[in-house]
């Protein structure tokens, strides 16, 4: 690292996102208002047919996570469009898991649709 008035020249790695070559899938929808998510977030539909953070053993239809979202999303100013992936490989470690996700849960998180993670079976 080193740092030149005031300016780091660390360069940032994101992790990879995808794990696997088949096709990436996306659609977009609506999110529910009063809301902000990370990129990579887990989501899921709400009683109004609207998409929210998924919510682990939630009993409604919150349980049920429905894809990833391509990017931030904030609706604090009302509901708003925005993509998600529906499909696809993707590295587990760079998803964005609700506090508190068990590992039996981010296991069973996608059943019944076509995302699919895993973590990455290499170290850097």
């Amino acid at each position: 690292m080193s740092t030149l008035a005031g300016t780091s020249t660390d360069a940032y790695t994101p992790r990879e996102l995808f794990a696997g070559d088949a096709p990436v899938l996306t659609n977009a929808y609506t999110f529910a208002a009063a809301q902000t998510l990370a990129i990579n977030s887990i989501v899921a539909f709400n009683t109004s047919g609207e998409l929210v953070e998924w919510v682990p053993g939630a009993a409604d239809s919150t349980a049920t996570a429905v894809g990833i979202t391509c990017e931030a999303v904030d609706t604090t100013s009302g509901a708003a469009v925005n993509p998600i992936y529906e499909g696809g490989y993707f590295n587990t470690d760079a998803l964005n898991w609700p506090d508190g996700t068990t590992a039996a849960q981010k296991q069973a998180a996608f059943v019944g649709t076509a995302i699919h993670h895993r973590t990455l079976g290499y170290s850097g």
